[in-house]
């Protein structure tokens, strides 16, 4: 009944009046913001608190730009594009003093991109400020240029290493900070764009360029970095479970120790495709053998090749030793199903040994060395896959 032409008419005379205050407050805002230009802001980043104990926004942004050059290397950026870098990650959060960010805090990076290119600066690097908050939530684009993915990264990471070595991990339901929403980001950009990075060690550099106040640090070095590359495995655990792939597939490259995304989400697909092959069957039979007493052996124990006294333990180290040189070559080669493939060859040799030598000896060193031995090949292969992991069918 309130349906009227006329009250409709009223809701849209008054929707319009709010409007076009809010339209004149942009304006005015817009031409105020641009007296200045975007680098002529950025000294007000030193009035910003970033987090208690971490310094200013300023702080953060050198950071986020030493961390930026860091990638940029390590993924052999062209000049050009390390210059577009390396600007826009001093322009990166300028917008954030801004009127009109402060007014619409929904319009971070958009405005900083439309400043930056009123201020006379390169189109790359409008485009990088804006990008490096993308992407803002599930199911958002991925940065377009390189180097808007790789300051999305850098930031991101700053941002997560920074909350957890104050303590400030997301617990349950709570993540305040957003830090899932910024750890999913960085697993889509690295597998989006394929970066070949040790995510960990690169995790300790994001650590190290922390600047904190004495006492702030919750958690030092070792344990911030493992704890963050637990908090990104669990986003990329749940990625591919997303996408349909066999949880215990996941867990055995998850459980590995590579520590590079990409190839990470690469060696899930390559195991599901031939997790029937006779192949892996026979690698997986092998290394559980192997598995079983190699658990027994001394940690950091290694094989002195003086002691091998029986013909089939001498030919199962010989052949361990060529075999890793080779194996080596397919893992250069990022060449995962061949790696396995070629790691079903020890399986006749691992028969051979445990056929013909008794490993429980009662001469230790005997004992220990075959024990050092089993270990060795063992932690050659969980290095890169756990193959126990795997869940067999049910005969």
């Amino acid at each position: 009944a309130n349906n009227t032409s006329e009250f409709t008419a009223n809701i849209r005379a008054g929707n319009e009046r709010v409007l076009k205050a809010r339209l004149a407050d942009a304006a005015f805002f817009y031409r105020e913001d641009r007296k200045t230009t975007l680098e002529e802001k950025t000294p007000l980043l030193k009035n910003i608190v970033f987090q208690e104990g971490l310094g200013s926004l300023w702080e953060k942004t050198l950071r986020i730009r030493d961390l930026a050059g860091s990638l940029g290397k390590i993924i052999c950026l062209k000049e050009e594009e390390e210059e577009i870098l390396l600007r826009a990650a001093m322009l990166s959060k300028a917008d954030l003093v801004t009127s009109m960010v402060y007014e619409f805090p929904e319009l971070q990076g958009v405005m900083g991109r439309e400043y930056a290119l009123a201020s006379g600066e390169k189109d790359g690097v409008a485009a990088a400020i804006y990008e490096h908050y993308l992407p803002r939530f599930a199911g958002d684009v991925l940065p377009v240029t390189l180097p808007g993915a790789i300051l999305s990264l850098v930031d991101k990471l700053d941002n997560i290493t920074a909350a957890y070595m104050l303590g400030k991990e997301p617990t349950g339901s709570q993540d305040p900070l957003a830090l899932r929403r910024q750890a999913l980001g960085i697993v889509h950009i690295l597998s989006g764009w394929e970066f070949a990075l040790d995510l960990k060690g690169f995790l300790g550099q994001a650590y190290d360029r922390l600047d904190w106040d004495a006492g702030t640090a919750v958690q030092d070095r070792a344990k911030t970095v493992a704890a963050v590359w637990d908090f990104i495995l669990q986003r990329i655990k749940y990625v591919l479970l997303d996408k349909g792939l066999r949880y215990d597939v996941v867990d055995a490259i998850l459980t590995a120790d590579c520590r590079d995304v990409r190839l990470i989400i690469n060696r899930v697909h390559v195991l599901q495709k031939i997790i029937g092959e006779k192949f892996l069957q026979d690698l997986l039979i092998a290394l559980t053998r192997v598995a079983n007493l190699a658990a027994k052996a001394p940690e950091n124990s290694r094989v002195d090749p003086n002691l091998l006294e029986e013909k089939e333990e001498k030919d199962l180290y010989q052949f361990f030793l060529d075999l890793v040189t080779k194996e080596e070559e397919k893992l250069a080669a990022e060449d995962f199903q061949g790696f396995l493939a070629l790691g079903a060859s020890i399986m006749p040799y691992v028969n051979n040994f445990f056929d013909q030598v008794m490993v429980m000896v009662e001469d230790a060193r005997l004992r220990q060395n075959r024990l050092a031995l089993l270990s060795e090949i063992n932690t050659f292969f969980r290095r890169e896959v756990d193959l126990s992991k795997i869940v067999q069918p049910q005969a």
